[in-house]
């Protein structure tokens, strides 16, 4: 491609550039291409750039990499590559697709493909939340350890697995995105994710040595992300876009290359996804005993990596768009990304994390709340901040400062100040009742522009108690009484399918000291703290 103008845009987007009856084109644009799509056909043309990782600057390398594209995902997805095709000029000035044209000057190259559904893409089926969507993920990580097993493996894949090579992609990608620092990304949570970084590469230099040794690396996909998997009926998970224009990024570790989809799953806030499928490749991949013991050593390191990848895009996008939308996009998934880095690579006690103690009044949430540790912020604290109680006396149940208006900005005010520690790189817990499920989404959506995990802690005290508890209270910021709890009661809304993923049922009938050890419990499972001892 001679240029990226918007004449060049025009040129193919024109139905007569195409050899067959075309209605409609609809253009696509990545920070590397250019992607014309038609009703049932896809044609990709790459943007004339040379970035540090990848070179398209010439119409020479162009070609050579479409036919990289082509030959490479015809590995998972035969028939959806179909050939590549020149771009010409014709007679009339045109650029044109169109093979019958015959001569004219050759442009430049696409990719030819056929089209596949946007909504069969893993990401939309996932966020549809179907019922056989655990079993979608397991054909999945099925499909992927297949594809490991028979995949390129010689000297050339060993070598790009070594040590030297992983720790010089692994930071290369912070000095690509270094404009990010300070300006997107905080200062502290850029400095840790790239000293969490470093300290993991150095770690585990034995072990990536060790595998590369083995011949384990080989040629992967190198791109895994949601949006890359099609889930057709009566096919298998159908795979595409896979990296064409660096071995250094391909060959790698078959963990590496896993580790790109379950990194796109936490980024989503999918956590319990990305757990099902590591769970579900490793179970298909018959490792042994020492193989296993090295995937759970070296997958956060590969997570974090791939976060760092997309945070590199991500700031690349951002210095080439000049829409203020999209770049803020760009901007806010900059820094999930690299949130997503100290998830993964943080002391389990340090990981970014937002926990929500639920429950109907006196149910011992605020306790948990403060037993749990770090800024809480509870709205019975912020209403009174908010709209200072009257002297004329309580308001009651849904009236005055209880007001649906009211508590939304109450329930808007706590998820604010929450997500300001995420942004530093914290936790935070919100403590309220949240009896409607659109405040408890709203906290998950909260949560989700740093890739945050949430822990719903849904806290039950049998009613006689929970009464008994409001009526010996004294001095307390919530003004809840008998007739607050029972209209709360009869008005508490289920949870529905993407809160109930984070909530934690919690008995908090006995001590503070055994609610606590019942939270803890949950929390060691899901990495969030390493032992009871080690909750602050």
């Amino acid at each position: 491609m001679t240029d990226t103008t918007e004449r060049f845009r025009a040129d193919l987007r024109r139905p007569e550039a195409y050899d067959f009856p075309v209605t409609d084109v609809e253009l696509r644009e990545t920070h590397i291409s250019l992607v014309f799509l038609t009703e049932d056909d896809v044609y990709k043309v790459e943007k004339p750039v040379s970035l540090g990782f990848l070179d398209f600057s010439t119409l020479e390398l162009r070609e050579h990499y479409c036919q990289e594209e082509l030959r490479l995902n015809q590995r998972l997805a035969p028939w959806v590559y179909v050939e590549v095709v020149p771009v010409r000029r014709d007679a009339a000035g045109r650029l044109t697709f169109r093979a019958s044209e015959g001569g004219g000057e050759v442009v430049d190259y696409a990719v030819h493909m056929r089209r596949l559904p946007d909504d069969r893409e893993l990401g939309h089926v996932l966020a549809r939340r179907p019922d056989n969507a655990g079993e979608i993920i397991d054909d999945t990580a099925r499909r992927l350890a297949s594809f490991h097993r028979t995949a390129q493996r010689d000297d050339a894949t060993a070598a790009r697995g070594r040590h030297e090579i992983v720790a010089e992609n692994a930071l290369d990608n912070f000095r690509h995105s270094r404009s990010l620092r300070g300006d997107v990304v905080e200062e502290s949570v850029w400095d840790r994710a790239q000293a969490l970084t470093e300290a993991a590469l150095a770690e585990h230099h034995d072990l990536i040595e060790a595998r590369a040794a083995a011949g384990i690396p080989c040629d992967t996909h190198g791109d895994l992300r949601l949006d890359h998997i099609y889930v057709l009926d009566g096919k298998d998970p159908v795979i595409i876009d896979c990296i064409e224009f660096s071995e250094n990024f391909r060959y790698s570790d078959p963990i590496a290359d896993l580790a790109f989809l379950a990194m796109d799953l936490h980024f989503e806030g999918w956590h319990h996804w990305a757990r099902r499928l590591v769970a579900s490749y490793r179970a298909a991949s018959a490792e042994s005993r020492e193989e296993r013991a090295a995937f759970d050593r070296l997958l956060p390191l590969y997570v974090a990596y791939r976060a760092a990848v997309r945070g590199k895009v991500e700031a690349i996008r951002r210095d080439q768009l000049t829409d203020p939308e999209e770049r803020a996009t760009a901007e806010r998934k900059a820094r999930a990304y690299f949130s997503l880095i100290l998830d993964q690579l943080e002391k389990p006690a340090q990981r970014p994390c937002l926990f929500l103690t639920c429950g109907l009044p006196a149910s011992g949430k605020s306790s948990l709340a403060r037993a749990l540790g770090g800024p809480v912020f509870r709205t019975d604290v912020v209403r009174n901040e908010l709209f200072p109680p009257s002297d004329a006396g309580q308001d009651g149940y849904g009236e005055g400062r209880y007001e649906p208006d009211s508590v939304d900005r109450v329930y808007e005010e706590c998820a604010r100040r929450a997500v300001a520690e995420l942004a530093k790189g914290g936790r935070a817990t919100v403590d309220a009742t949240f009896q409607k499920e659109r405040h408890r989404l709203a906290m998950i959506h909260a949560a989700r522009v740093y890739a945050a995990p949430v822990v719903i802690f849904e806290c039950h005290l049998p009613r006689e108690e929970a009464l008994a508890r409001l009526a010996a209270r004294t001095g307390d910021a919530s003004e809840a009484d008998a007739t607050t709890y029972e209209k709360m009661a009869a008005e508490w809304e289920s949870f529905g399918p993407e809160s109930e993923v984070c909530r934690v049922r919690i008995d908090t009938s006995g001590t503070p000291e055994e609610t606590l050890a019942l939270a803890t419990q949950q929390l060691v499972a899901l990495g969030l703290i390493s032992s009871a001892l080690h909750l602050a």
